[in-house]
């Protein structure tokens, strides 16, 4: 590959492209290896278009460094390891060369795309960007990668939950694509952040991240999230007479249930309310190590309080879209 700045002659097997103003001379017989490759590049142009240096085919949709980046890996007679190319670079082949055709090094390129993502969420230096993962996810989805779909979602909504993205972006993205899994978990860590200030109006910065539709159905989420944990702390969970416990003593494992659970329902936490999830989950990691329990309750109805009161946890994260009307 050369960018061409000073031509005096061309020759029949060159074409010429210009990107973003750089020109580029590509011999045929550097596409040998990639016979659908030149049909795309050409196919926006007709006649003499791309023959010479004068008159080009002109390219759009990516920057001159990334074609060039395209170029020169499609000149190599073996494709390194990829993991030897960062992240952006790699998004990049794999973008150019669907968009052109190059079968061969894409699906190089989309090979290595998910062991680069799972090394590049440990880089706690230089953390993967919003952009990153809706260029990722947009790949896989066009190309029906589905463990590489699933993996970046997941690992995005982990990222979102630990406010290292803001969740807006990837509110807009799954609404668009219909990924409903990442759109709850964004939507719950959008509501965490804006519990302070709902019911009332949002501050300007985070209203302008959201679209009208989507400031409902957080408003939605507030309220009826803020309505089930009202109704969970006084309604303890109810469970099953274990066979070991008799009815006598089954009462008492109901009463000190019940005060425990009151107990921790009302705990003084740093979070507010509206979190009911981590408020389950401090309440069943709590009441697992609780001694009162364990002295207080026989093993059978300890063990079936807790488990019921695991399966709501679950329950809850498994239906959060329903809170959010989605």
């Amino acid at each position: 590959m050369v960018v061409a700045r000073d031509f005096k002659q061309c020759e029949d097997e060159d074409y010429f492209f210009d990107v973003e103003g750089a020109s580029f001379k590509v011999s045929r017989r550097l596409l040998v290896n990639h016979p659908f490759a030149l049909p795309k590049l050409l196919e926006t142009s007709d006649g003499d278009v791309g023959r010479t240096p004068w008159n080009p085919v002109l390219l759009r949709g990516h920057s001159a460094d990334q074609f060039s980046l395209f170029l020169y890996s499609l000149s190599l007679r073996t494709l390194p390891n990829p993991l030897g190319l960062t992240m952006e670079d790699l998004l990049s082949l794999a973008e150019l060369s669907r968009q052109y055709d190059a079968r061969s090094l894409s699906a190089w390129a989309l090979k290595g795309l998910l062991p680069a993502l799972l090394l590049v969420v440990r880089d706690t230096a230089n953390p993967p960007s919003s952009a990153t993962f809706i260029r990722t996810l947009r790949l896989a989805l066009a190309c029906g990668d589905v463990p590489l779909a699933k993996m970046t979602q997941s690992v995005w909504a982990d990222r979102i939950h630990r406010h290292d993205l803001p969740p807006a972006p990837a509110i807009s993205f799954a609404e668009k694509h219909g990924l409903i899994l990442l759109q709850i978990h964004a939507y719950y860590a959008q509501l965490l952040l804006a519990s302070p200030y709902l019911p009332d109006t949002l501050p300007d910065d985070m209203q302008a991240t959201l679209t009208p539709s989507q400031r409902t159905h957080l408003l939605e989420g507030y309220y009826s999230l803020t309505s089930y944990w009202n109704r969970q702390r006084t309604q303890p969970i109810s469970f099953p007479q274990s066979p070991e416990c008799p009815a006598h003593d089954h009462r008492v494992c109901i009463s000190t249930w019940r005060s425990r659970w009151s107990v921790m329902a009302d705990w003084p936490l740093t979070f507010g309310d509206v979190d009911v999830l981590r408020r389950l989950t401090f309440m069943v990691k709590t009441l697992e190590n609780d001694r009162i329990l364990e002295v207080c309750m026989s093993a059978g109805c300890r063990r079936g309080a807790l488990e019921a009161l695991r399966h709501r946890s679950k329950a809850l994260g498994e239906n959060l879209w329903h809170h959010f009307d989605l």
